[in-house]
């Protein structure tokens, strides 16, 4: 029915009235598949032609364009469409649905409801007239206000965009889990062949001498089988004689050295490191220790040394500048990487959080080795947050609110208070959160800035450059109603009688017929010793 009445042909009441008896259906039977219906996206930018082309094609089929296109020009304003709506039975309650699940709040900006409710509000809208696309071409303020408001709920909805970015990390972290489980089963099943074959050799190889004790060879140590009759590894002990002392290397352990490095990095089984050449900091190699004490190394494209060009001056590669509204930005490869985004593009409610800046050269440098980009670089990001924060007694997370061409802002959450929806939260709670998680997350901010070995040497967080924790609670001290003390009223009490004493007694200048200003001084240092 979607083909016939989207694609062959475009009968638009026809098309809606299709996707929503298919979204209802899925809702009804398989939610999951309408989420992924919903949320699909292609990637820009993608290598094979063929892919990207078969993405559009299948995303167009998925999503009609006849479903979303709008003829004339007043009914493609928004907020005709939204009043429209209202005046609908049923557009107005998937409205309310959506309002009630995605809304984010006037005051605080936070998010109506959860991610999983605010999905169910997307997939309610789908094929409705409220997805399809408006502008905001009028005259007049309150008209312009209006349709701003409702473009701004319907296609700039920040809510939506961070469930969306939470639904992807989601579905990369199963996929994650999945590939990890399939490979870990193909290890252990190669690990049985080779345990086999080794046993068969040995048995092969004592048989061969019968009568004599079988050989060892030099610096292997053989080890009893254990109760499942496997053979157990164990430790090599070796002797480097450049060396002052001895090193023991376990069996699964990579060494990479370096001619610049003092000593030889050490990497355990399908780990990876970022190497930096000799006093160069733009030109690197990324190193894999795979299985069978193997390191593979492959050299990666030095960055460009580009200048950045302003209208007032000309900043070098790797220089540090400001902005303003930005906070602290440096010079790389002709781009300002800023600590905060523009002051347009971003708006933060009340809470903790931590804006990082990336490097596009870098994450473009970096796709094709890692597979991925700035926004899956949170995942190790939010893991060292964890790490730092359990240490110091509370487990904090990250959440992303909202991704820009240079930033990525994130909030700063106490796991305890995950299941927790972004209405029920209070100003306790977020108090909690900045008490129990600042300390950690301002660590790693520092960690960023100060190109620490761990994030300078990690293939995904080293696109990192810049970091700042960013407090919008407000300080109770200052806001505090609470009456002054009996010693505060009698002390002010005895200053103004003071004062008009001295304004009793005190004659008057005659020439300049003022209050003479020495008098001030003496009142003003008595108050600052009070009280600043």
């Amino acid at each position: 029915m979607v083909q016939g009445h989207c694609l062959s042909f475009c009968h638009q009441d026809a098309c809606r009235h299709s996707l929503q008896d298919l979204y209802k259906y899925l809702q009804e039977q398989r939610i999951e598949l309408a989420t992924m219906i919903a949320f699909c996206v292609c990637r820009a930018g993608s290598k094979d032609a063929d892919d990207e082309s078969e993405c559009e094609a299948a995303q167009r089929r998925l999503h009609p364009p006849c479903a979303t296109r709008t003829e004339g020009l007043t009914v493609s304003q928004c907020h005709h469409l939204g009043n429209d709506c209202r005046n609908d039975r049923i557009c107005r309650y998937r409205l309310e649905q959506y309002e009630t699940r995605c809304a984010a709040d006037l005051l605080t900006g936070v998010c109506a409801g959860g991610h999983d409710y605010c999905r169910r509000g997307v997939v309610g809208l789908m094929g409705s007239r409220l997805h399809t696309r408006c502008h905001c071409q009028v005259e007049g303020v309150t008209e312009v206000n209006q349709c701003l408001a409702w473009k701004r709920l319907l296609w700039g909805n920040p809510c939506v965009v961070e469930t969306q970015l939470a639904y992807h990390l989601e579905r990369r972290r199963e996929k994650e889990k999945v590939q990890k489980a399939t490979k870990k089963q193909e290890e252990e099943k190669e690990k049985e062949e080779e345990e086999a074959e080794e046993e068969k050799r040995l048995e092969a190889e004592v048989g061969a001498r019968a009568g004599f004790p079988p050989t060892r060879e030099k610096g292997v140590k053989k080890k009893p089988r254990g109760r499942g009759g496997k053979l157990l590894a164990v430790a090599v002990l070796t002797r480097n004689a450049e060396c002052m002392s001895d090193m023991y290397y376990v069996a699964g352990y990579c060494e990479i050295t370096r001619a610049w490095e003092p000593q030889p990095r050490i990497l355990e089984e399908r780990e990876s490191i970022r190497l930096y050449k000799d006093g160069d900091k733009d030109c690197t190699e990324m190193c894999y220790c795979e299985r069978h004490h193997q390191a593979k190394c492959q050299v990666l494209d030095c960055v460009e040394k580009m200048p950045c060009e302003t209208d007032f001056a000309v900043y070098n590669h790797q220089a540090p500048a400001f902005q303003h509204y930005r906070g602290d930005c440096i010079c790389y490869a002709g781009d300002f990487i800023c600590m905060r985004p523009k002051h347009h593009e971003y708006h933060l409610p009340m809470g903790l959080f931590l804006m990082v800046g990336y490097s596009r050269r870098e994450e473009k440098l970096l796709r094709p080795k890692t597979n991925g980009g700035a926004i899956d670089a949170i995942l190790p990001l939010q893991i060292m947050v964890s790490t730092l924060s359990s240490q110091m007694g509370e487990v904090c997370r990250l959440e992303v609110i909202q991704q820009t061409a240079d930033n990525i802002v994130l909030q700063v959450r106490l796991h305890r208070m995950a299941g927790t929806p972004g209405q029920n939260y209070t100003r306790y709670m977020l108090r909690e959160e900045v008490m129990n998680c600042e300390k950690p997350v301002r660590e790693v901010a520092k960690m960023i800035n100060t190109r620490d070995p761990r994030i300078h040497h990690h293939i995904r967080l080293s696109l990192f450059v810049l970091a700042e924790v960013i407090n919008t609670m407000p300080n109770p001290q200052h806001f505090s109603g609470s009456p002054a003390t009996t010693a505060t009223s009698l002390w002010a009490w005895g200053v103004g009688v003071w004062v008009l004493n001295r304004m009793a007694v005190t004659p008057i200048h005659r020439t300049t017929k003022f209050w003479r200003c020495d008098h001030f001084r003496n009142i003003y240092s008595i108050v600052s010793q009070k009280y600043l």
